[in-house]
């Protein structure tokens, strides 16, 4: 085995990992097989400690050093036939550096590899669990059971090892770039030099994760180096959820957007069988590509793509968007899959890239929203199917600053402010004949899969195909609404019920779907309705209508008390008394809350004098959330500085704090106690 030259940058930020990252070292290697060369700079709290080793080869820097820098500084020194780069915040398992050495030296085409992980971008981490040291280097040992080598574009700068021929073809590392990026930027010099980067399945190494992220400046200084964003060189790991692929099929793939192609790669691994094709309008991006195996094409519109020929269509852009919808729906099968990874702009990761003197990727630039990306669909004749939210992870400190900005706004923060992006899935609208087609197979042969398929057309198109369908017409609607019914897809149940009705108002099937659907969403006076409409009724039907009207005039009767207890309220007629049996009504059946507002608007004449005893009596009882209830009703009737405050206070005994905030703010002139209230509730939450 030849001997590898291992580099590792130790500064003042990671000293107290860089102990443990040498003692794995040394537990793990054979010592006849490395170098260990450590970089220190920054004068860090283990320079003492570092002088003291007689088996490291430690180079001492005053000044702070970039991690190029650091590992340039490294390769000067380093008598290795291959270079390892190692941050300091790693622990490496039994065999790894054999391993490792194995692998990049398998093929005269690999250029460097990298172990899997705990901690890194894309797709070289995995999910593990352990407690202990020890559990992690059993884990360790676990991986080394089973060879296995994946190309990839990107390697993660943590543990990258890499050939001297290449470092001596390629040059050193660009020490204007940093971190990852600088990492991005080797790997892409060495791609561009037409050789692989591989990833060993079989080696792990642990990473605590520790590096800073990349600055607005490194992000610039990659994108004017390279003609693209450096988010052009990602792995979109929550995308292959998405894919509902069995690998047996001869499958056809199209990305639109594919970047540099990392993606591309990750489908080939995952699909080996199938056809991979990728478009990418950005000419760098597909320069980068060149020596993939992948069909490539600068366009959607390249005439080597054919119509209704593709099980997968992978949107990434957003560029010309409806154009690309529709050229998307010619060239997807009939049966296909459309995914559109969409994103969402007004997030937090957004927000906080720009206050940090960032700019807007190109992948994040776009107008529209996921309500504009629904409808445009449905204008390029696609069938919603579903949407997945990529949610952002929040740290304890980007928490705080999330509370900050809804202080400062003093409103509600956008909606889906957490989230990063969505997966929008998609199918083409069936046109009638095959709609027709599928109707009859539900009759012949009912399933849910063909229930299914049906419903992925909107009710508009489902009814339109229903206007020349010759077969049962009432019976079919009926079971697509109960369907959906069963789906909770609401949005689908009133429109084919409803025409069921219109077709023929006393089918009895189609009035006991409906009264069904009514007693299932709790509206058990429409329930009645439908029920008492059925010509013939059952004797179960009878019963049930029986045991409604019971329900619905006891209703009515709490109703008429609650009526009665507020009009006692208003009158002052055993007020206190009238309040007991109005809040007992309400804890015993909540719906009735709705019905209190109505009767206020509708029958109360001395509104704002009732609601007032209304509230002190819940503050007296200690009643906070009813007080709160009432609180708000009465801001309709009147808004001024003394309610605000009263809620304000409210909140605080409720323990809701930021909604505390959001009435105490409104108040024009604050007195001291409001201020002080104020300044108590900021610093709890901001601090």
């Amino acid at each position: 085995m030849e001997k590898a030259s291992i580099i590792m940058a130790c500064s003042s930020d990671y000293f107290e990992y860089t102990q443990d990252a040498v003692n794995s070292i040394r537990r793990s290697t054979d010592p006849g097989n490395y170098e260990l060369i450590i970089v220190e700079h920054g004068n860090s709290p283990l320079r003492n400690w570092l002088k003291e080793q007689s088996d490291i080869l430690t180079l001492f820097h005053e000044e702070q050093l970039t991690q190029g820098q650091a590992w340039n500084i490294g390769l000067q020194v380093a008598t290795g036939e291959s270079f390892l780069f190692l941050h300091s915040d790693t622990l490496v398992t039994e065999y790894w550096l054999e391993y490792l050495m194995q692998s990049l030296y398998q093929d005269e085409s690999i250029a460097a590899v990298g172990p899997i992980t705990n901690f890194a971008e894309g797709d070289q981490a995995v999910e593990v669990e352990y407690n202990s040291i020890e559990d992690m280097i059993s884990y360790g040992h676990y991986c080394n059971r089973s060879f296995g080598q994946v190309e990839k574009l990107i390697i993660s700068d943590f543990c990258l090892f890499i050939k001297k021929s290449i470092i001596q073809e390629i040059g050193p590392f660009d020490e204007k770039l940093d971190g990852n990026l600088m990492a991005n930027d080797y790997c892409l010099r060495i791609s561009e030099a037409s050789y692989k980067l591989m990833i060993c399945k079989h080696v792990f190494v642990h990473h605590y994760g520790e590096e800073n992220t990349n600055s607005s400046e490194m992000e610039r200084a990659f994108k004017t180096k390279w003609g693209f964003d450096s988010e052009l060189t990602k792995t979109r790991m929550e995308l292959y959820a998405q894919l509902t692929i069995d690998v047996a099929e001869p499958l056809r793939i199209l990305e639109v957007g594919c970047g540099c192609g990392a993606s591309l790669l990750t489908l080939k691994e995952l699909y080996p069988e199938a056809e991979i094709y990728g478009i990418e309008s950005n000419s760098n991006a597909r320069l980068v590509q060149k020596r993939m195996q992948h069909q490539l094409m600068s366009s959607i519109s390249d005439p080597r793509l054919h119509d209704e020929s593709f099980d997968y269509i992978i949107l990434n852009t957003t560029h010309n968007l409806q154009e690309m919808l529709d050229e998307c729906y010619s060239l997807l099968k009939n049966d296909g899959m459309f995914i559109v990874d969409f994103p969402n702009i007004p997030n937090y990761s957004t927000v906080r890239d720009l206050v940090n003197g960032g700019g807007l990727g190109v992948r994040q630039l776009t107008c529209w929203s996921l309500e504009e990306l629904k409808d445009m669909l449905i204008k390029s004749n696609f069938a919603v199917l579903s949407v997945e939210y990529v949610e952002i992870d929040l740290k304890q400190e980007e928490q705080l600053f999330v509370k900050g900005l809804k202080r400062l706004i003093q409103s509600e923060l956008p909606r889906y402010f957490n989230v990063s992006s969505f997966f929008v899935k998609a199918q083409k609208e069936l046109d009638p004949d095959k709609l027709h087609e599928l109707f009859n197979q539900l009759f012949q042969n009912p399933s849910e899969n063909i229930v299914n398929k049906i419903l992925t057309s909107s009710p508009s198109k489902i009814l339109s195909a229903i206007e020349s369908y010759n077969g049962p017409i009432i019976p079919l609607l009926n079971y697509l609404a109960i369907s959906s019914f069963e789906k909770k897809d609401m949005e689908r149940v009133y429109p084919l019920l409803s025409k069921a009705h219109q077709l023929d108002p006393i089918d009895s099937t189609t009035l006991l779907n409906l009264g069904t659907v009514y007693y299932g969403i709790g509206d058990d006076d429409t329930a009645l309705y439908w029920l008492k409409k059925i010509p013939e009724k059952s004797e179960q039907i009878e019963d049930w209508i029986a045991r409604l009207l019971d329900i619905v005039r006891a209703r009515g009767e709490r109703k008429r008390k609650l009526k009665l207890n507020i009009l006692r309220v208003e009158h002052n007629v055993q007020r206190k008394g009238a309040m007991g049996e109005l809040v007992e009504l309400l804890q015993k059946e909540p719906r009735l809350m709705g019905d209190l507002e109505d009767i206020i608007e509708e029958d109360i004449i001395n509104k704002i004098s009732s609601l007032k005893f209304m509230i002190e009596y819940s503050y007296d009882n200690e009643m906070w959330e009813f007080a709160i209830v009432i609180g708000n009703i009465l801001l309709k009737y009147e808004k001024n500085d003394e309610i605000l405050s009263f809620l304000g206070f409210l909140m605080v005994k409720a323990e809701r704090f930021e909604d505390s905030l959001h009435y105490l703010k409104q108040i024009k002139s604050p007195n001291s106690q409001v201020q002080s209230l104020i300044d108590k509730i900021e610093v709890d939450l901001f601090s």
